[in-house]
């Protein structure tokens, strides 16, 4: 199994490489759960423009703090921004680490986009979308009774996406506070 999980991180990768060496420092700090491997995977080949990942790319950009169920953030946001922005005032408030709530907030986006793209080629058939994209198919198929609503906020929830990464990035890089997140999100729940 591990060797299989290390090949899978190696071929998800791809166009990028990435050592045995920096595979186990991958798993160390990720994990062993499929879908946030998956998510890094994805944040590693977005923002990542070298050829080979390191454990230091790993440090910058990677995700391996202590989890939050931040999922009901999305069930709020196309019906009352508001009420997503007042669940991450909560959060806020109870001290939560601004990366336990990033995490799933970009796995659900990773999703949503994913469901967008297929929407935008007219393909909605969720189990096809999960194999292709080895994605969990209850997430799938639960997205994509919103496709129409995705993609009436494609713009919008691409920049969501964006915002939060390079928002994340510049905090692990100190050209912005902690803080500063917190501030980014909600305004960006704001657009919806």
């Amino acid at each position: 199994k591990d060797s299989q999980l290390k090949t899978f991180i190696k071929e998800n990768l791809k166009p990028l490489s990435i050592s045995d060496e920096a595979v186990d420092y991958f798993l160390e700090k990720i994990g062993t759960d499929m879908f946030r491997i998956s998510n890094e995977i994805e944040k590693l080949k977005f923002v990542i423009k070298e050829w080979s990942v390191t454990n230091e790319m790993i440090d910058t950009y990677c995700f391996w703090m202590v989890e939050e169920n931040a999922f009901s953030i999305f069930d709020q946001l196309f019906t009352s921004p508001v009420s997503a922005v007042q669940i991450l005032e909560n959060m806020q408030k109870e001290g939560k680490d601004w990366n336990a709530v990033l995490a799933p907030l970009l796995w659900s986006l990773r999703i949503i986009l994913v469901v967008i793209d297929y929407a935008n080629q007219w393909i909605k058939d969720s189990k096809l979308i999960a194999s292709e994209c080895k994605l969990p198919p209850f997430a799938i198929a639960k997205n994509m009774k919103n496709s129409d609503l995705y993609l009436s906020h494609q713009g919008a929830l691409k920049n969501l996406f964006r915002t939060i990464v390079d928002t994340e990035y510049s905090i692990k890089t100190g050209k912005y506070p902690d803080t500063y997140i917190w501030l980014t999100v909600k305004k960006a729940f704001l657009w919806f």
